[in-house]
């Protein structure tokens, strides 16, 4: 481009001006102007050179409505003064690109209130592994920003493009690194660095950033998923029992929280021995007893069971509850076998071997019992947010995920809360369906369904109680799904 609009450039000139720009449009049809007002090629890389940013602030770029740089003002200016947390947000994401151009033609126009440590390192150019440390380094003022950015999906949706692009140039200067350069770092060798990107999804208003970092990092944080999940699940406790979202005032004078479709598949539970894996503080397996069910609940949160247990002294309910990881389930209940093991939504994400939970299942089972999952459907999450329309996200990456995302929690986005660290899973329903089957169980039936019970994105429509489905007339696609397997 650099080459075509300036009439006595030659190949290697063109390239170094390219390259100074980072080939970037505007700024190239910055430097072609400049250049056919009679500016050298020279005097124009030694310009560059010198002083990048005030030639960016000149001239007036064929087909774009000003200079570069004052595009970058204004934008910057007008998203500070709309959402200061995400205008911040982007100065740090800013730094993320490898790449000396972003850097130091956004130093002039950074906000006041952008953290000391973004100013200081914002007028240096950075290679890519720097930018990475400073910002880790200011690791605690990005994260109290992120959720003030996400309390706006629409200037979050708009940033995600732009941060996966970033992220991806880092993945690729950091598997040109060598990893004798910074030995801080645990750098693999090039031929299995894995650095993935910066992954966007939201749930509700306010779906937590996930990123997804270097395998070994992964590899160490993966291996604490159950101390990091508990903590979460078990200062929630409080907060869902205190929630509008939960209703408890209306469960206790109606103790049904069960979904229509699940009643009907299940069938008839009078008399029968039924398992609630993962049952968080007992709703639903409080809701199979009223039904008439023996039921034994088991979650690996001890507030979760107490409350459990209170709830069900409270309605008058006999009710058992246990605390054990779901893994343990088996030695939990000392050998005891279930006419119905029941899973439902929200369970399998917090598990990294989907075959594992399906064999334990397979021995909680009696002979002819069955297994009942209601769980939220794997391709509903990648989806873009707004239309649900386009595909934004890898459906066969299944984690896992470590969540960043900032305090209060699906039932409470307001809720004060300290533990907001998470590892989950996206398991594809292959994944689920295969693993239910290879347990030896016979599988009955897969039905997928067309609504959910949350705003899982804003392209859906609230319909009677806690339903949300497609708006009329759109395409749909499933939001959740049911499984029943038989055990021969």
């Amino acid at each position: 481009m650099a080459g075509a609009r300036g009439a006595a450039l030659n190949d290697e000139d063109a390239d170094t001006i390219a390259a100074a720009l980072d080939d970037l449009p505007p700024a190239l049809t910055q430097a072609a102007t400049l250049l056919a007002r009679g500016l050298s090629p020279a005097d124009l890389e030694a310009e560059l050179a010198a002083n990048l940013v005030q030639v960016l602030a000149e001239g007036d770029p064929s087909g774009y409505p000003s200079p570069l740089a004052a595009q970058v003002r204004l934008t910057q200016t007008r998203l500070q003064a709309d959402h200061p947390g995400a205008a911040t947000l982007i100065d740090a994401l800013t730094l993320l690109a490898p790449e000396p151009f972003p850097l130091t033609s956004c130093a002039g126009y950074l906000p006041d209130q952008t953290s000391p440590l973004l100013k200081e390192t914002a007028d240096t150019k950075l290679s890519a592994v720097g930018a990475l440390e400073a910002v880790a380094r200011a690791e605690r003022d990005v994260r109290r920003l992120r959720h003030r950015c996400l309390s706006s999906t629409a200037v979050a949706r708009r940033a995600r493009a732009r941060a996966v692009q970033r992220a991806r140039k880092i993945n690729r200067a950091l598997a040109e690194l060598s990893p004798h350069a910074h030995p801080g770092l645990d750098f693999e060798s090039r031929s299995s660095c894995s650095w993935p990107l910066v992954g966007w999804r939201f749930r509700q208003r306010s779906r937590p950033v996930r990123l997804r970092v270097s395998s070994g990092f992964m590899g160490d944080l993966a291996g604490r998923w159950r101390e990091l999940n508990k903590a979460y699940w078990d200062e929630r406790v409080p907060i869902h029992l205190g929630s509008a979202f939960y209703d408890m005032e209306g469960f206790r004078a109606r103790p049904d929280s069960l979904k229509d479709f699940e009643t009907a598949e299940v069938g008839d539970v009078r008399g029968k021995r039924l398992v609630h894996l993962q049952c968080h503080f007992g709703r639903d397996t409080l809701s199979w007893a009223v039904r008439g069910a023996q039921v034994t609940g088991l979650d690996f949160s001890p507030p979760a069971i107490k409350a459990a247990s209170r709830l069900a002294t409270e309605l008058g309910v006999d009710a058992r509850f246990l605390t054990a990881d779901v893994y343990d389930a088996v030695s939990a209940v000392e050998g005891e076998t279930f006419d119905i093991v029941y899973v439902s939504f929200g369970a399998l994400n917090w598990l990294p071997d989907v075959s594992r939970w399906a064999s334990v299942v397979a021995e909680l089972l009696a002979p002819a019992g069955c297994l009942y999952l209601a769980e939220f459907h794997p391709f509903s999450f990648v989806l873009d947010d707004e239309t649900a329309s386009t595909v934004t996200h890898d459906y066969f990456d299944e984690g896992p995920e470590a969540s960043g995302g900032g305090p209060g929690t699906y039932a409470d986005e307001a809720a004060t809360t300290e533990d907001n660290e998470t590892v989950e899973w996206r398991h594809s329903l292959s994944t689920v369906v295969s693993a239910i089957a290879g347990a030896g169980l016979r599988i009955q039936f897969l039905h997928e369904h067309d609504h959910t019970f949350y705003l899982q994105r804003q392209s859906l429509e609230r319909h009677d109680g806690d339903v949300y489905r497609h708006p009329e007339g759109a395409p749909r696609i499933p939001l959740t799904y049911s499984i029943r397997a038989e055990k021969a």
